[in-house]
Order: structure tokens, then sequence, then C-alpha cells
């Protein structure tokens, strides 16, 4: 499935309960979208679409705690250097605001070949400055016998408690990750800790 224009989508995306929002893509595979709570008061900080990647960026407000920056993230197949760019100086100004950030990627940037790949290489040092911690630490692409870990969450406050993971199905070669996290609570169920309830 992709995302290919700006004004609408050629499939149903509605899911009861959730607003989705989306950013399309140029090319013939990507775009990216997330699924927020109905419940939930947000702001649109960012939506990127170019020929490298595309990104969108949201502020979920809370009233008692701290507000949440969520991320969704897609790297193309091409032009690393100009994703890498983007995702330093992005995050950088995100978590210098001092608010929780989860960053959710497909890099196509294999973390398992980290001592053979120059962008892993220096994607981990990025990853390290900005205190964003991986979730995910097993393959999360498998096909046939090859196996690779370019998706992921990322996120800045490593204190709190979470689960996280993989789902692993046959519906495509990507698995689904999660996150369970109590930083988020839904309006009139305060001792619900709220999933990544995007995806």
């Amino acid at each position: 499935m992709r995302i290919r224009n700006a004004n609408s989508i050629d499939f149903n995306p509605e899911i009861p309960g959730y607003t989705f929002e989306y950013v399309p893509t140029p090319l013939s595979g990507g775009g990216v979208g997330m699924y927020i709570d109905s419940q939930l008061n947000y702001t649109v900080l960012e939506k990127s679409s170019k020929e490298a990647f595309q990104t969108l960026w949201v502020e979920v407000h809370q009233t008692n705690a701290a507000n949440i920056i969520c991320g969704v993230l897609y790297r193309q197949h091409n032009s690393p250097e100009l994703f890498l760019k983007y995702f330093e100086e992005t995050a950088e100004n995100l978590i210098a605001t001092g608010k929780p950030v989860y960053v959710m990627t497909d890099t196509n940037i294999n973390l398992l070949h980290f001592n053979s790949c120059n962008y892993a290489q220096d994607f981990f040092p990025t990853l390290q400055s900005l205190n964003l911690a991986p979730c995910i630490d097993k393959p999360t692409c498998v096909h046939r016998n090859s196996f690779s870990l370019i998706d992921n969450i990322f996120i800045n406050k490593v204190n709190e408690n979470i689960i996280s993971g993989n789902i692993i199905s046959d519906i495509s070669d990507h698995f689904s990750q999660f996150c369970l996290t109590s930083s988020l609570v839904v309006k009139g169920t305060p001792d619900r800790p709220l999933a990544r309830d995007f995806f």
C-alpha cells in the first residue's frame, strides 16, 4: 500500500475512534500515516514529502503531563545522506524542547550491519548524541533467507517503563512493531497505559 495523493487516498483509512493523518509520496512507493486516538488533542508540527523521505510529526497535548512529540519517518531507497542530515537536525530541535519524543521509522538502514554499513555507523552516533534509544533489537524485515533491522521505534525517555517488540505475521515481510508506555493517558481512562495507537 502507498499513499500517493495529497488530497485523497485510494483506500478507506477510517477506523472508528481514530483520526488518520498522512503524508503522500512523490514516488511509486512510500508515504507515511499515523492513527491518533480521537480523544486526544494534538497539533501537526510538520508534514514533509521529498524524493528522499516522507515524514510526519505531531505534538499530543496533555493537561497534567508534558506534551508528547510523535514522528513517523520513511526513507526511500535513495539519498541516505539527505535523510541522516534531516533526521539529526529535526530530532535535535524537537528533543531540545525537553518533551518526550517517540520516533517510528523505516529508515532502510540495516542496524544489524553496523560493522559493514557506513550509514549505520553514521546513524548510531546520532542516536546516542540525541539520547534516542531503540526499542527494537530483533530483525524486522525477513524475506526467505535474508533478514534486516530497518524498522524501529526510538525514544528519548529511557527511564520510563516500556514494553516493546515485533508482531510477527505473514501479511508482509515487514513485521509490525509496538511500544507500550504510560506516558500518554486518554481522557476518562487514567489507569490505562496507551499503546502506540497509530501505525
